[in-house]
């Protein structure tokens, strides 16, 4: 159910806001079924976030929403 969740939520962003290059979620590093399960829905890491006040490390996960074939080459 849950990859069927994201793709809906990604469906209902494109619509929303269609001019939205992509879409970013914070994930605790510790987790790691839910960075596997963004993993297999498109998303790829982008960096890592430090915890501070005693808060968790963080992975920043990025879902394109463009269409590859339509990304200027440079």
């Amino acid at each position: 159910i849950a990859p069927a969740l994201i793709e809906r939520f990604t469906v209902e962003v494109k619509r929303r806001r269609p001019n939205s290059l992509s879409i970013d979620v914070s994930l605790p590093t510790i987790d790691v079924d839910s960075v596997a399960l963004y993993s297999m829905n498109g998303f790829v890491i982008e960096g890592f976030i430090k915890g501070q006040y005693n808060g968790p490390d963080m992975i920043v996960m990025r879902r394109n929403l463009q269409d590859p074939s339509k990304t200027p080459v440079s």
